[in-house]
């Protein structure tokens, strides 16, 4: 084997191996945005249960029931004792 083809076997050999090797990188970091954007959402979610609490008595809420206003959580017996 004549040693420019040698050169040449050597230099295709090493620029595959950095073409999968960049790949492998950039496959790793979107996995990671990924990953961390997940963890994200769920801290969101769980941040939000644990607000989930009245203003005034400090009671869980229910969502669908209780009534949110000025940025608060008011259970509903409060929130009617509040607006009478």
């Amino acid at each position: 084997m004549p040693i420019g083809e040698a050169v040449l076997l050597l230099f295709l050999s090493l620029l595959v191996t950095g073409g999968i090797g960049y790949g492998v990188q950039k496959w790793d970091e979107r996995r990671t945005l990924r990953k961390q954007q997940l963890k994200g959402e769920e801290n969101a979610k769980r941040l939000l249960r644990e607000h989930l609490i009245c203003f005034r008595c400090e009671k869980k809420v229910n969502p669908e029931v209780d009534a949110y206003q000025n940025g608060r959580w008011w259970c509903a017996d409060c929130f009617k004792q509040v607006i009478e």
